[in-house]
C-alpha cells in the first residue's frame, strides 16, 4: 500500500467513524439514560454467552416474541433482554474448520437505528457468529442476574 492509498484509507475511515459515532449519539434519545451509560462503560469484548433464550408471548399480544442473552462478563452474569421483537437472526459460521460451532466469545456490537422507531443490536463472535435483533425503541434492558 502506498503513502496516497493509505491516506485514502484514512480519510475513508475518519469520515465512517464520524457517521457512526453521530448515530451513536442520536440513540441518546431512543434509549433509557441509564442503558445508554451501561453502554458507555462496558463493551462485553471476550464475554461468554451462557444461555440464549426466545420465548413466544400470547399469540395476537402486544409484544409476542422477546430474547433473552445471558452471558459471562468480569465474573457477573448479565441478561440482554429484548421486547416486542420484529427481526431476529442467528448465523453460524458454516465455513469453520472447527468440529463446534457455537458463538464463542463476544468480539464487537453495534446498536443502530433501523427507522424512525426501530432499534437494531447486531453482536459479532470470534466463530464468526452473529446475532442481529431489530426491536422497538425502548425496549431493550441489560440486568445484572
Amino acid at each position: 500500500m502506498d503513502l496516497e492509498e493509505s491516506e485514502r484509507a484514512m480519510e475513508e475511515w475518519k469520515t465512517n467513524a464520524k457517521i457512526y459515532w453521530d448515530q451513536h449519539n442520536n440513540l441518546i434519545t431512543r434509549l433509557d439514560k441509564t442503558l445508554v451509560r451501561f453502554f458507555n462503560n462496558n463493551n462485553f469484548h471476550d464475554c461468554k454467552v451462557n444461555e440464549c433464550k426466545i420465548t413466544q408471548g400470547e399469540i395476537r399480544s402486544s409484544s409476542p416474541t422477546s430474547l433473552n442473552i445471558v452471558v459471562e462478563y468480569e465474573q457477573e452474569e448479565w441478561v440482554f433482554e429484548y421486547k416486542k421483537i420484529i427481526n431476529l437472526s442467528i448465523n453460524f459460521n458454516k465455513n469453520s474448520d472447527d468440529s463446534h460451532n457455537g458463538f464463542e466469545e463476544w468480539g464487537y456490537h453495534e446498536l443502530l437505528p433501523v427507522d424512525d422507531n426501530v432499534l437494531s443490536h447486531e453482536i459479532l463472535f470470534s466463530s464468526g457468529a452473529t446475532i442481529l435483533v431489530h426491536f422497538f425503541d425502548k425496549d431493550i434492558t441489560v440486568k445484572r442476574r
